[in-house]
């Protein structure tokens, strides 16, 4: 999925409090590898990235069960991939 720049090429930017507040999130969310379910974790991101405007996919797996979120901003000039893996 993408995120298109605004009219005039602005894309919003979120606030560094949003972003702090986000982590914050993430950190109370048990997500213990190999004891937790990825699900309320993956929920929560893909809930951010839409409230901040960036159109976001939940991948699965075979099963159904949730294993990624993908989210896309499209700027004017060709920009760094990134993938955190956690």
């Amino acid at each position: 999925m993408t995120a298109r720049p605004r009219a005039g090429g602005q894309v919003r930017t979120p606030s560094v409090e949003s972003i702090v507040a986000l982590t914050r999130e993430l950190v109370a969310i048990p997500s213990r590898g190999g004891e937790d379910s990825c699900e309320p974790t993956i929920e929560h991101v893909a809930r951010w990235l839409k409230e901040h405007d960036v159109p976001a996919s939940v991948l699965t797996a075979d099963t159904g069960r949730p294993v990624a979120v993908v989210g896309e901003v499209i700027g004017r000039e060709p920009g760094p991939t990134y993938c955190l893996d956690a």
